[in-house]
């Protein structure tokens, strides 16, 4: 048996929760960075969207930007990061997969404020390529 001396014998005992305290600190980090710049870069677009010569790419960038706060936002709910919240909202109402705000008929309020914007919004926006598949809830996983 080894003798570690006081100092090694608390870093092996204090290193795994000094890493998920660094860790979760980086991630509210990055979390503020996010939401702080979020509206500065959207402003930016907006800018760039007025301008003829930079007026498609501005679009695309805010579709991708926006595409990329929906998918994180669908990270935070504990769900598969690819995909986005219209997906899942489309998943749930469509094809009796989980409710992605718990209820049903909240989902449902969601995707009626969705289709108002963009008609049949949620069922077009539905992604099969990622989250759950299209037959996850027809076998009984738990049988052998």
């Amino acid at each position: 048996m080894h003798n570690l001396n006081p100092f090694e014998f608390l870093i092996s005992k204090l290193a795994l929760p000094i890493s998920v305290i660094v860790l979760g600190l980086l991630i509210a980090v990055a979390v503020l960075l996010i939401t702080a710049s979020f509206p500065a870069v959207a402003c930016l677009l907006l800018f760039l969207a007025v301008l003829p010569p930079t007026r498609k790419w501005a679009a695309v960038k805010a579709y991708h930007l926006w595409r990329a706060f929906d998918c994180l936002g669908n990270a935070f709910l504990f769900h598969d990061s690819r995909e986005t919240i219209s997906s899942r909202l489309g998943k749930a109402i469509y094809h009796q997969h989980p409710p992605v705000f718990n209820w049903l008929v909240i989902d449902k309020c969601v995707a009626w404020l969705l289709n108002n914007v963009d008609r049949d919004h949620c069922r077009k926006s539905i992604d099969w390529s990622v989250g759950r598949g299209i037959s996850w809830n027809l076998h009984d996983h738990w049988s052998i």
